[in-house]
């Protein structure tokens, strides 16, 4: 399921996690599913075993406020920090659609995940995520987020090592 610099597939995680039955990702319309792909005689045939995810447009997320989302057990909010380009009142409309997907469930997690950092970005100012500025890689740095109800949303930033077989990547 992973892919390397040139879009090539590299390892079989897929088949180990769904015992042989799905050997790749694949996203159509909105969706992505675990599909199963065979190649016969310069052919391709992928056969969609699961949706295993949605694509949600934080600019729209005032539209899914009302629908159900049971099977949801997380999310993948990716490029959170960006350059620019952000949505008005983004973090606040994040929790808010974090909050229609969960539910009153305990078991669901969030991941955002970024390449760049910027102290402009208003998730920074939002939610004091203030820190990163000093912190090195290889560490996790851990925040309290209050909600109103008292509780409060658990964030930890986790600034990962640049791997050792990247550095002289230019593709990655």
């Amino acid at each position: 399921c992973c892919v390397d610099s040139n879009g090539n597939f590299v390892g079989n995680y897929c088949e180990e996690l769904t015992d042989n039955k799905a050997n790749i990702i694949t996203y159509y319309r909105k969706h992505f599913y675990l599909t199963k792909r065979v190649e016969k005689d310069g052919n391709i045939d992928d056969t969609r075993i699961m949706d295993i995810g949605s694509v949600f447009s934080m600019s729209l997320a005032n539209q899914y406020r009302s629908l159900q989302y049971p099977d949801y057990i997380g999310a993948i909010f990716e490029e959170f920090l960006t350059a620019d380009n952000y949505v008005v009142d983004e973090p606040n409309k994040l929790l808010n659609l974090v909050s229609t997907i969960k539910r009153s469930r305990k078991d669901f997690t969030l991941f955002m995940l970024a390449n760049t950092i910027s102290k402009i970005n208003p998730y920074v100012e939002d939610w004091g995520l203030t820190k990163f500025r000093s912190q090195k890689p290889g560490t996790i740095d851990f925040y309290r987020l209050p909600k109103e109800n008292g509780d409060y949303f658990l964030i930890s930033c986790e600034y990962l090592k640049d791997r050792e077989d990247s550095k002289n990547d230019s593709k990655l």
